[in-house]
């Protein structure tokens, strides 16, 4: 998947949770961004990926270590980096969890892609949906505007039953 996809599935899907579970996670500027870095941090093993020219110095350590789709695309490694944020940035549960949630909408799309994810990583299997969908493909670009559309009208919903409840 590309990264668009991965960040409006992202930051649609935690839209989605803040509206069905609003005790519990707010709608803000920071959750938004960090729910979008989570949806693109499994990507961080690959240099070309959107966060990895970014972030190079480090995803080129990383892809070093890993190949793309490896250890960052596995529930194992989905636990460690969020611990690791609890721990080394200090980052609070809260913000760890939208981080997290995040992350495992990214999985789930490339569960999607034509190669899979090794959820249960150092285990060499990968997991698939039967039907992939191609990434950059016509049915890639359909999934992103579709998502596109739910976000912008869901966001729009949300600020508009906000400025009614002042």
């Amino acid at each position: 998947m590309m990264g668009l996809t991965h960040t409006l599935l992202g930051v649609g899907g935690f839209s989605a949770l803040t509206s069905i579970t609003p005790e519990y996670f707010s709608l803000d500027a920071t959750t938004l961004g960090v729910v979008a870095i989570g949806s693109l941090f499994p990507d961080i093993d690959d240099t070309n990926s959107w966060l990895g020219r970014r972030l190079w110095p480090i995803a080129k350590v990383i892809s070093l270590m890993t190949r793309h789709r490896g250890f960052t695309h596995s529930l194992l490694g989905a636990a460690l980096i969020t611990i690791g944020m609890i721990l080394v940035a200090n980052a609070g549960y809260s913000i760890a969890s939208v981080f997290l949630f995040g992350y495992i909408l990214h999985l789930l799309a490339d569960f999607f892609s034509n190669s899979g994810v090794p959820l249960l990583w150092p285990s060499k299997e990968r997991y698939r949906f039967p039907y992939a969908i191609q990434t950059g493909g016509v049915l890639e670009y359909i999934l992103s505007l579709t998502l596109g559309s739910a976000l912008v009208y869901g966001l729009v919903i949300h600020f508009i039953n906000l400025s009614l409840s002042l």
